[in-house]
């Protein structure tokens, strides 16, 4: 229990030295930094999820857009649904590569949508697979007879210009062949010329000498 000397001893005593003067304090005001919002990271843009637009590529590029696909559907950024509503499509896995992706990566899937994408599978492995590519294999065979007939033209027309110029060869060799034997014939000509012309002579003397003795 305190005394009444202590309760005194408590009161303010204006007296005292120690009472008289109130001691001084120095306060500091610490400004609170802002925190400094970290740059934002680039948002990685999904990927086009329209089948038609899809569809439209060629398969490399496909192949590639599916590989990104993934990886945006595994990190949670892109539905499974709409990365299904692609691959579902049965002119999706033209190519091994393509097939062989979907199938490592069916886990992505419910299990009636994997049921639904292996029966699309095998029965894309004969159909659709043509369709695409039996298209441009189509053209590269039109194209590859269009070139072997345009060669086989070429070729033929190659053989008749040879055959030609070796014909006209053929006739200038004979033509100077026979130019020496035509020389040599006229060079006889006038030959037998002048024994016909004498011969002639001779008869006509003799008919003059017969009718002179007649």
């Amino acid at each position: 229990m305190p005394t009444p000397h202590s309760r005194r001893s408590v009161r303010f005593d204006p007296n005292a030295r120690d009472d008289r003067v109130l001691p001084g304090y120095v306060f500091s005001r610490r400004e609170q930094r802002k925190p400094t919002r970290e740059a934002a990271a680039p948002r990685e843009e999904l990927v086009n999820t329209d089948p038609e637009f899809v569809l439209s590529m060629e398969a490399d590029t496909r192949l590639d857009w599916f590989q990104m696909a993934l990886m945006q559907a595994a990190a949670g950024k892109l539905k499974a649904s709409a990365l299904y509503a692609v691959v579902e499509r049965p002119r999706f896995a033209a190519t091994k590569a393509l097939k062989a992706m979907v199938n490592a990566n069916l886990h992505l899937f419910s299990p009636k949508q994997q049921k639904a994408l292996a029966a699309v599978l095998a029965s894309s492995s004969g159909t659709s697979g043509e369709q695409e590519g039996g298209g441009s294999g189509e053209q590269g065979r039109a194209r590859s007879r269009g070139r072997s007939r345009s060669r086989s033209r070429s070729r033929s027309r190659s053989r008749s210009d040879k055959q030609k110029k070796k014909k006209k060869k053929e006739a200038e060799r004979k033509a100077d062949r026979k130019e020496p034997d035509h020389k040599d014939s006229d060079r006889k000509d006038p030959d037998r010329k002048d024994s016909d012309r004498k011969d002639s002579d001779r008869k006509d003397s003799n008919r003059k000498d017969s009718d002179r003795k007649d």
